[in-house]
Protein backbone atom coordinates (compact mmCIF):
# COMPACT_ATOMS: atom_id res chain seq x y z
CA UNK A 1 0.00 0.00 0.00
CA UNK A 2 2.87 2.33 0.83
CA UNK A 3 4.48 1.83 -2.59
CA UNK A 4 1.13 2.21 -4.34
CA UNK A 5 0.60 5.61 -2.67
CA UNK A 6 4.13 6.59 -3.66
CA UNK A 7 3.38 5.54 -7.24
CA UNK A 8 0.23 7.67 -7.30
CA UNK A 9 2.15 10.64 -5.90
CA UNK A 10 4.87 10.32 -8.55
CA UNK A 11 2.28 9.92 -11.29
CA UNK A 12 0.46 13.03 -10.09
CA UNK A 13 3.69 15.06 -10.07
CA UNK A 14 4.56 13.89 -13.57
CA UNK A 15 1.08 14.78 -14.79
CA UNK A 16 1.27 18.25 -13.21
CA UNK A 17 4.73 18.89 -14.63
CA UNK A 18 3.61 17.70 -18.05
CA UNK A 19 0.68 20.11 -17.87
CA UNK A 20 2.99 22.98 -16.94
CA UNK A 21 5.35 22.15 -19.83
CA UNK A 22 2.42 21.91 -22.25
CA UNK A 23 0.90 25.21 -21.11
CA UNK A 24 4.31 26.87 -21.11
CA UNK A 25 4.74 25.78 -24.73
CA UNK A 26 1.34 27.11 -25.79
CA UNK A 27 1.65 30.35 -23.82
CA UNK A 28 5.19 30.85 -25.16
CA UNK A 29 3.88 30.52 -28.69
CA UNK A 30 1.10 32.97 -27.88
CA UNK A 31 3.46 35.52 -26.36
CA UNK A 32 5.96 35.09 -29.18
CA UNK A 33 3.27 35.94 -31.72
CA UNK A 34 2.22 38.96 -29.67
CA UNK A 35 5.79 40.28 -29.59
CA UNK A 36 7.25 38.99 -32.85
CA UNK A 37 4.32 40.01 -35.08
CA UNK A 38 4.86 43.77 -34.52
CA UNK A 39 8.62 43.30 -35.01
CA UNK A 40 8.04 41.57 -38.36
CA UNK A 41 6.03 44.52 -39.64
CA UNK A 42 8.09 47.18 -37.85
CA UNK A 43 10.85 47.56 -40.51
CA UNK A 44 8.16 47.91 -43.19
CA UNK A 45 5.95 50.34 -41.24
CA UNK A 46 8.76 52.61 -40.05
CA UNK A 47 9.99 52.99 -43.63
CA UNK A 48 6.55 53.43 -45.25
CA UNK A 49 4.86 55.60 -42.63
CA UNK A 50 7.93 57.47 -41.35
CA UNK A 51 8.96 57.98 -37.74
CA UNK A 52 6.55 60.93 -37.23
CA UNK A 53 3.36 59.08 -38.27
CA UNK A 54 4.45 55.88 -36.57
CA UNK A 55 5.28 57.84 -33.42
CA UNK A 56 1.78 59.39 -33.51
CA UNK A 57 0.19 55.91 -33.62
CA UNK A 58 2.29 54.80 -30.63
CA UNK A 59 1.43 58.03 -28.78
CA UNK A 60 -2.33 57.44 -29.16
CA UNK A 61 -1.93 53.76 -28.23
CA UNK A 62 -0.08 54.79 -25.07
CA UNK A 63 -3.10 56.83 -24.02
CA UNK A 64 -5.72 54.21 -24.92
CA UNK A 65 -3.77 51.45 -23.17
CA UNK A 66 -4.46 53.18 -19.84
CA UNK A 67 -8.17 53.08 -20.63
CA UNK A 68 -7.81 49.40 -21.60
CA UNK A 69 -6.24 48.73 -18.19
CA UNK A 70 -9.24 50.42 -16.59
CA UNK A 71 -11.55 48.07 -18.53
CA UNK A 72 -9.37 45.09 -17.54
CA UNK A 73 -9.52 46.25 -13.90
CA UNK A 74 -7.14 43.67 -12.44
CA UNK A 75 -9.20 40.68 -13.60
CA UNK A 76 -6.20 39.04 -15.27
CA UNK A 77 -5.02 38.25 -11.73
CA UNK A 78 -8.38 37.71 -10.02
CA UNK A 79 -10.02 35.89 -12.94
CA UNK A 80 -7.08 33.53 -13.36
CA UNK A 81 -6.95 32.78 -9.64
CA UNK A 82 -10.71 32.22 -9.22
CA UNK A 83 -11.10 30.10 -12.36
CA UNK A 84 -8.07 28.04 -11.30
CA UNK A 85 -9.61 27.32 -7.89
CA UNK A 86 -13.11 26.52 -9.24
CA UNK A 87 -12.16 25.05 -12.62
CA UNK A 88 -14.13 21.84 -12.02
CA UNK A 89 -17.41 23.61 -11.25
CA UNK A 90 -19.31 24.84 -14.32
CA UNK A 91 -21.82 26.76 -12.20
CA UNK A 92 -19.11 28.59 -10.23
CA UNK A 93 -17.03 29.24 -13.34
CA UNK A 94 -20.15 30.59 -15.09
CA UNK A 95 -20.64 32.96 -12.18
CA UNK A 96 -17.02 34.18 -12.41
CA UNK A 97 -17.13 34.68 -16.18
CA UNK A 98 -20.55 36.38 -16.13
CA UNK A 99 -19.64 38.78 -13.33
CA UNK A 100 -16.32 39.78 -14.88
CA UNK A 101 -17.75 40.31 -18.38
CA UNK A 102 -20.59 42.46 -17.02
CA UNK A 103 -18.19 44.60 -14.99
CA UNK A 104 -15.88 45.02 -17.98
CA UNK A 105 -18.75 46.04 -20.26
CA UNK A 106 -19.87 48.68 -17.75
CA UNK A 107 -16.29 49.99 -17.44
CA UNK A 108 -16.00 50.15 -21.24
CA UNK A 109 -19.03 52.45 -21.42
CA UNK A 110 -17.37 54.76 -18.89
CA UNK A 111 -14.14 54.68 -20.92
CA UNK A 112 -15.90 55.73 -24.14
CA UNK A 113 -17.52 58.68 -22.37
CA UNK A 114 -14.23 59.79 -20.78
CA UNK A 115 -12.28 59.46 -24.03
CA UNK A 116 -14.89 61.52 -25.89
CA UNK A 117 -14.39 64.35 -23.41
CA UNK A 118 -10.58 64.13 -23.42
CA UNK A 119 -10.44 64.11 -27.22
CA UNK A 120 -12.26 67.45 -27.41
CA UNK A 121 -9.80 69.18 -25.06
CA UNK A 122 -6.39 67.81 -26.12
CA UNK A 123 -5.29 69.38 -29.45
CA UNK A 124 -3.24 66.44 -30.73
CA UNK A 125 -6.19 64.09 -30.09
CA UNK A 126 -8.73 66.55 -31.45
CA UNK A 127 -6.81 66.61 -34.74
CA UNK A 128 -6.72 62.80 -34.86
CA UNK A 129 -10.21 61.76 -33.68
CA UNK A 130 -10.53 58.94 -36.22
CA UNK A 131 -7.18 57.48 -35.15
CA UNK A 132 -8.29 57.60 -31.50
CA UNK A 133 -11.61 55.94 -32.36
CA UNK A 134 -9.94 53.11 -34.30
CA UNK A 135 -7.47 52.55 -31.44
CA UNK A 136 -10.37 51.78 -29.09
CA UNK A 137 -10.03 48.18 -30.26
CA UNK A 138 -7.58 47.77 -27.37
CA UNK A 139 -10.43 48.33 -24.89
CA UNK A 140 -12.85 46.05 -26.77
CA UNK A 141 -10.17 43.36 -26.77
CA UNK A 142 -10.09 43.46 -22.95
CA UNK A 143 -13.74 42.40 -22.89
CA UNK A 144 -14.01 39.78 -25.61
CA UNK A 145 -10.58 38.13 -25.35
CA UNK A 146 -10.62 36.52 -21.86
CA UNK A 147 -7.11 35.07 -21.71
CA UNK A 148 -7.48 34.95 -17.90
CA UNK A 149 -10.14 32.25 -18.28
CA UNK A 150 -7.89 29.94 -20.30
CA UNK A 151 -4.95 30.59 -17.99
CA UNK A 152 -7.09 29.66 -15.00
CA UNK A 153 -8.21 26.47 -16.75
CA UNK A 154 -4.55 25.82 -17.62
CA UNK A 155 -5.67 25.12 -21.17
CA UNK A 156 -3.90 27.49 -23.52
CA UNK A 157 -4.16 25.55 -26.77
CA UNK A 158 -7.41 27.17 -27.95
CA UNK A 159 -6.31 30.72 -27.28
CA UNK A 160 -2.91 30.08 -28.89
CA UNK A 161 -4.39 28.74 -32.12
CA UNK A 162 -6.87 31.62 -32.29
CA UNK A 163 -4.16 34.22 -31.74
CA UNK A 164 -1.91 32.70 -34.37
CA UNK A 165 -4.66 32.83 -36.99
CA UNK A 166 -5.66 36.43 -36.14
CA UNK A 167 -2.03 37.62 -36.11
CA UNK A 168 -1.39 36.05 -39.50
CA UNK A 169 -4.52 37.83 -40.76
CA UNK A 170 -3.22 41.15 -39.43
CA UNK A 171 0.27 40.61 -40.87
CA UNK A 172 -1.11 39.92 -44.33
CA UNK A 173 -3.46 42.90 -44.38
CA UNK A 174 -0.80 45.34 -43.16
CA UNK A 175 1.29 44.67 -46.27
CA UNK A 176 -1.82 44.89 -48.47
CA UNK A 177 -3.43 48.03 -47.00
CA UNK A 178 -0.52 50.15 -45.72
CA UNK A 179 1.20 51.52 -48.84
CA UNK A 180 1.93 55.21 -48.18
CA UNK A 181 2.41 57.60 -45.21
CA UNK A 182 -1.26 58.69 -45.16
CA UNK A 183 -2.36 55.08 -44.62
CA UNK A 184 -1.25 55.29 -40.97
CA UNK A 185 -4.91 55.88 -40.05
CA UNK A 186 -5.80 52.35 -41.13
CA UNK A 187 -3.17 50.54 -39.05
CA UNK A 188 -5.15 50.42 -35.75
CA UNK A 189 -8.24 49.45 -37.76
CA UNK A 190 -6.44 46.36 -39.11
CA UNK A 191 -5.26 45.48 -35.60
CA UNK A 192 -8.80 45.91 -34.30
CA UNK A 193 -10.42 43.63 -36.87
CA UNK A 194 -7.92 40.87 -36.04
CA UNK A 195 -8.57 41.29 -32.29
CA UNK A 196 -12.36 41.20 -32.70
CA UNK A 197 -12.21 38.01 -34.80
CA UNK A 198 -10.06 36.24 -32.19
CA UNK A 199 -12.29 37.52 -29.37
CA UNK A 200 -15.49 36.23 -30.96
CA UNK A 201 -13.95 32.78 -31.52
CA UNK A 202 -12.67 32.57 -27.94
CA UNK A 203 -16.10 33.49 -26.54
CA UNK A 204 -17.64 30.81 -28.76
CA UNK A 205 -15.31 28.23 -27.20
CA UNK A 206 -16.17 29.38 -23.68
CA UNK A 207 -19.94 29.37 -24.16
CA UNK A 208 -20.46 26.52 -26.63
CA UNK A 209 -17.48 24.19 -26.19
CA UNK A 210 -16.92 24.57 -22.44
CA UNK A 211 -20.67 25.07 -21.83
CA UNK A 212 -20.22 28.14 -19.63
CA UNK A 213 -23.54 29.91 -19.06
CA UNK A 214 -23.73 33.70 -19.25
CA UNK A 215 -26.24 35.41 -16.95
CA UNK A 216 -26.59 38.47 -14.72
CA UNK A 217 -25.45 37.52 -11.17
CA UNK A 218 -26.76 39.19 -8.03
CA UNK A 219 -25.37 42.62 -7.22
CA UNK A 220 -23.51 41.32 -4.16
CA UNK A 221 -21.71 38.72 -6.31
CA UNK A 222 -20.72 41.33 -8.90
CA UNK A 223 -19.50 43.59 -6.11
CA UNK A 224 -17.47 40.74 -4.61
CA UNK A 225 -15.41 40.27 -7.79
CA UNK A 226 -15.17 44.01 -8.33
CA UNK A 227 -13.88 44.45 -4.79
CA UNK A 228 -11.40 41.56 -5.21
CA UNK A 229 -9.92 43.23 -8.29
CA UNK A 230 -9.60 46.75 -6.86
CA UNK A 231 -6.13 46.35 -5.38
CA UNK A 232 -4.83 44.66 -8.51
CA UNK A 233 -6.34 47.39 -10.69
CA UNK A 234 -4.57 50.14 -8.78
CA UNK A 235 -1.32 48.18 -9.01
CA UNK A 236 -1.77 47.57 -12.75
CA UNK A 237 -2.57 51.18 -13.57
CA UNK A 238 0.41 52.47 -11.58
CA UNK A 239 2.83 49.92 -13.08
CA UNK A 240 1.54 50.74 -16.56
CA UNK A 241 1.85 54.44 -15.87
CA UNK A 242 5.49 53.93 -15.01
CA UNK A 243 6.11 51.75 -18.09
CA UNK A 244 3.85 53.40 -20.69
CA UNK A 245 3.64 57.03 -19.65
CA UNK A 246 7.23 57.51 -20.80
CA UNK A 247 5.96 57.49 -24.39
CA UNK A 248 3.30 60.09 -23.56
CA UNK A 249 5.84 62.27 -21.76
CA UNK A 250 8.40 62.03 -24.57
CA UNK A 251 5.73 62.73 -27.21
CA UNK A 252 4.43 65.75 -25.31
CA UNK A 253 7.79 67.24 -24.34
CA UNK A 254 10.15 66.06 -27.10
CA UNK A 255 8.90 64.78 -30.50
CA UNK A 256 7.08 61.92 -32.25
CA UNK A 257 10.35 60.75 -33.84
CA UNK A 258 11.83 60.29 -30.39
CA UNK A 259 8.70 58.37 -29.40
CA UNK A 260 9.59 55.98 -32.25
CA UNK A 261 13.16 55.53 -30.92
CA UNK A 262 11.92 54.85 -27.41
CA UNK A 263 9.22 52.49 -28.68
CA UNK A 264 11.75 50.43 -30.63
CA UNK A 265 13.98 50.12 -27.55
CA UNK A 266 10.97 49.06 -25.49
CA UNK A 267 9.93 46.45 -28.06
CA UNK A 268 13.39 44.89 -28.12
CA UNK A 269 13.53 44.72 -24.32
CA UNK A 270 10.02 43.21 -24.17
CA UNK A 271 11.02 40.56 -26.70
CA UNK A 272 13.84 39.29 -24.49
CA UNK A 273 11.74 39.59 -21.32
CA UNK A 274 9.04 37.47 -22.94
CA UNK A 275 10.18 33.96 -21.85
CA UNK A 276 10.27 35.01 -18.19
CA UNK A 277 6.80 36.60 -18.27
CA UNK A 278 5.47 33.51 -20.02
CA UNK A 279 6.95 31.19 -17.40
CA UNK A 280 5.39 33.29 -14.63
CA UNK A 281 1.97 33.23 -16.33
CA UNK A 282 2.14 29.45 -16.70
CA UNK A 283 3.20 28.58 -13.14
CA UNK A 284 1.01 31.15 -11.36
CA UNK A 285 -2.31 29.20 -11.58
CA UNK A 286 -0.63 25.98 -10.45
CA UNK A 287 1.24 27.59 -7.56
CA UNK A 288 -1.78 29.69 -6.56
CA UNK A 289 -3.69 26.43 -6.27
CA UNK A 290 -0.99 24.30 -4.58
CA UNK A 291 0.89 27.09 -2.72
CA UNK A 292 4.13 25.32 -3.56
CA UNK A 293 6.63 28.02 -2.56
CA UNK A 294 9.64 25.75 -3.10
CA UNK A 295 8.77 25.38 -6.79
CA UNK A 296 8.34 29.16 -7.11
CA UNK A 297 11.69 29.69 -5.43
CA UNK A 298 13.50 27.42 -7.91
CA UNK A 299 11.81 29.03 -10.91
CA UNK A 300 12.76 32.48 -9.62
CA UNK A 301 16.47 31.70 -9.32
CA UNK A 302 16.57 30.00 -12.72
CA UNK A 303 14.80 32.99 -14.32
CA UNK A 304 17.17 35.48 -12.71
CA UNK A 305 20.32 33.68 -13.90
CA UNK A 306 18.95 33.38 -17.44
CA UNK A 307 17.84 37.03 -17.42
CA UNK A 308 21.34 38.26 -16.53
CA UNK A 309 22.89 36.08 -19.23
CA UNK A 310 20.31 37.21 -21.82
CA UNK A 311 20.85 40.88 -20.97
CA UNK A 312 24.60 40.54 -21.50
CA UNK A 313 24.16 38.96 -24.96
CA UNK A 314 21.53 41.48 -26.07
CA UNK A 315 23.69 44.39 -24.87
CA UNK A 316 26.47 43.27 -27.23
CA UNK A 317 24.13 42.68 -30.18
CA UNK A 318 22.02 45.85 -29.76
CA UNK A 319 23.50 47.84 -32.72
CA UNK A 320 22.89 44.92 -35.06
CA UNK A 321 19.33 44.35 -33.80
CA UNK A 322 18.40 48.05 -34.09
CA UNK A 323 19.85 48.29 -37.60
CA UNK A 324 17.94 45.21 -38.79
CA UNK A 325 14.61 46.38 -37.37
CA UNK A 326 14.73 50.13 -37.90
CA UNK A 327 17.53 50.83 -40.34
CA UNK A 328 20.19 53.58 -40.13
CA UNK A 329 17.58 56.27 -39.39
CA UNK A 330 16.77 54.61 -36.04
CA UNK A 331 20.38 54.33 -34.83
CA UNK A 332 19.63 56.73 -31.97
CA UNK A 333 17.65 53.92 -30.35
CA UNK A 334 20.84 51.91 -29.65
CA UNK A 335 21.88 53.59 -26.40
CA UNK A 336 18.30 53.76 -25.14
CA UNK A 337 17.90 50.03 -25.81
CA UNK A 338 21.09 49.23 -23.91
CA UNK A 339 19.79 51.03 -20.86
CA UNK A 340 16.47 49.19 -21.20
CA UNK A 341 18.34 45.87 -21.18
CA UNK A 342 19.64 46.54 -17.65
CA UNK A 343 16.03 46.78 -16.45
CA UNK A 344 15.23 43.19 -17.54
CA UNK A 345 16.80 41.39 -14.50
CA UNK A 346 15.27 43.96 -12.15
CA UNK A 347 11.82 43.46 -13.63
CA UNK A 348 12.20 39.67 -13.18
CA UNK A 349 13.00 40.11 -9.48
CA UNK A 350 10.08 42.49 -9.00
CA UNK A 351 7.70 40.19 -10.89
CA UNK A 352 8.43 37.12 -8.76
CA UNK A 353 8.36 39.09 -5.54
CA UNK A 354 4.90 40.27 -6.60
CA UNK A 355 3.75 36.71 -7.32
CA UNK A 356 4.94 35.63 -3.86
CA UNK A 357 3.02 38.41 -2.13
CA UNK A 358 -0.16 37.62 -4.10
CA UNK A 359 0.05 33.92 -3.22
CA UNK A 360 0.27 34.88 0.45
CA UNK A 361 -2.98 36.81 -0.09
CA UNK A 362 -1.41 40.17 0.85
CA UNK A 363 -3.05 42.31 -1.86
CA UNK A 364 -2.49 45.47 0.17
CA UNK A 365 1.27 44.88 0.37
CA UNK A 366 1.43 44.30 -3.39
CA UNK A 367 -0.58 47.46 -4.02
CA UNK A 368 1.52 49.54 -1.62
CA UNK A 369 4.77 48.39 -3.24
CA UNK A 370 3.52 49.65 -6.59
CA UNK A 371 2.41 52.96 -5.03
CA UNK A 372 5.92 53.44 -3.62
CA UNK A 373 7.40 52.72 -7.05
CA UNK A 374 4.95 55.04 -8.79
CA UNK A 375 5.57 57.94 -6.40
CA UNK A 376 9.33 57.49 -6.81
CA UNK A 377 8.99 57.56 -10.60
CA UNK A 378 6.63 60.54 -10.61
CA UNK A 379 8.86 62.55 -8.26
CA UNK A 380 11.95 61.95 -10.38
CA UNK A 381 10.12 62.81 -13.63
CA UNK A 382 8.88 66.08 -12.12
CA UNK A 383 12.38 66.95 -10.87
CA UNK A 384 13.90 66.35 -14.31
CA UNK A 385 11.06 68.18 -16.04
CA UNK A 386 11.24 71.27 -13.82
CA UNK A 387 15.02 71.39 -14.14
CA UNK A 388 14.82 71.11 -17.98
CA UNK A 389 16.74 67.82 -17.91
CA UNK A 390 14.02 65.52 -19.25
CA UNK A 391 15.58 63.25 -21.90
CA UNK A 392 15.51 59.60 -22.97
CA UNK A 393 18.11 58.83 -20.38
CA UNK A 394 16.57 60.63 -17.41
CA UNK A 395 13.21 58.96 -18.11
CA UNK A 396 14.95 55.56 -18.07
CA UNK A 397 16.91 56.43 -14.92
CA UNK A 398 13.59 57.29 -13.27
CA UNK A 399 12.19 53.87 -14.26
CA UNK A 400 15.34 52.12 -13.03
CA UNK A 401 15.25 53.73 -9.59
CA UNK A 402 11.49 53.27 -9.22
CA UNK A 403 11.77 49.51 -9.89
CA UNK A 404 14.54 49.28 -7.28
CA UNK A 405 12.29 50.97 -4.71
CA UNK A 406 9.51 48.47 -5.52
CA UNK A 407 11.88 45.51 -5.11
CA UNK A 408 13.09 46.69 -1.69
CA UNK A 409 9.54 47.23 -0.48
CA UNK A 410 8.31 43.81 -1.68
CA UNK A 411 11.34 42.03 -0.25
CA UNK A 412 10.73 43.67 3.12
CA UNK A 413 7.14 42.42 3.21
CA UNK A 414 7.99 38.90 2.03
CA UNK A 415 10.39 38.54 4.96
CA UNK A 416 7.85 40.09 7.28
CA UNK A 417 5.16 37.61 6.22
CA UNK A 418 7.21 34.41 6.52
CA UNK A 419 10.92 34.39 5.81
CA UNK A 420 11.28 30.70 6.68
CA UNK A 421 8.92 29.38 4.00
CA UNK A 422 10.03 31.61 1.16
CA UNK A 423 13.39 33.35 0.89
CA UNK A 424 14.43 35.25 -2.21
Amino acid sequence: MKYFRKYLEIKKNLTNNNKIVKNFSFLSLLQIFNIIAPLITYPYLIRVLGSENYGLIIYVQSLVIFLAIFVGFGFNWVGTKEVSIHRNSISKTSEIVSAILIIKLFLFIIVVCVLSIITNFVPILQNNKLLVFFTLWMCINEIIFPIWYFQGKEDMKYITYITMVSKLFVLGFIFVIIKKPDDYIYLPLVYGIGAIISGIISLYIIFFVHKIKIYIPKIKIIYFYFNEAKSYFLSNILVSFREKSSLLIIGSVLSMSEVSYYDLAQKIAELFRLPFITLKDVVFPSIANSRNYLKLNKIYYLSLVLAVFTSFIVFILTPLIVNILGGPSMIEAVEVTRIFIFIIPLSIISMYFGVSIIIFGKKESYRDSVIVSFMTYLTLILVFLLSNNLTFYTVLISSFISILSEIFYKNHHIKKINYNEITF
